[in-house]
């Protein structure tokens, strides 16, 4: 089995180290800043927005409720559970439709009485018929 670095590792390579060094003399950037390197600054910020970018991109968190630290932090904590969840289920019986759709099936469907996995297979439920339903009942 091949061996291959993530993506990110990939894009980095691509980036001439001693060309990013040089414009960062040319710029009269920091040299230091509580020991870290210009390079591993550079590439704590580029995380730091790639991971930033996926929360607002997978977690669809519209607003948050509080504003303490604790309360974001929460609230993140909880939309990346949902989020790992779904991604379990989704690897574990092989389903078709993206996270995105999953998630909204499960909003538009949250309180109705359906099997899940059917669900999110996309397997149409079955008519309920109830055996009153097609009489009148007259007293």
């Amino acid at each position: 089995m091949a061996h291959h670095n993530t993506v990110f590792a990939q894009m980095l390579k691509l980036i001439p180290r001693h060309e990013f060094e040089s414009l960062a003399n040319q710029h009269h950037a920091g040299r230091r800043l509580r020991k870290m390197t210009r390079w591993t600054q550079f590439v704590a910020m580029a995380t730091a927005q790639l991971f930033f970018k996926w929360i607002k991109q997978n977690l669809k968190i519209k607003r948050f409720l509080g504003t303490s630290k604790n309360a974001v932090l929460t609230q993140i904590w909880i939309a990346m559970c949902v989020y790992l969840l779904l991604s379990y289920i989704k690897f574990l019986n092989h389903i078709q439709p993206s996270l995105q759709q999953m998630l909204r099936l499960l909003q538009l469907n949250l309180f109705e009485r359906r099997d899940l996995l059917e669900l999110l297979k996309g397997d149409p439920p079955e008519p309920r018929i109830s055996p009153n339903q097609a009489t009148l009942l007259f007293s």
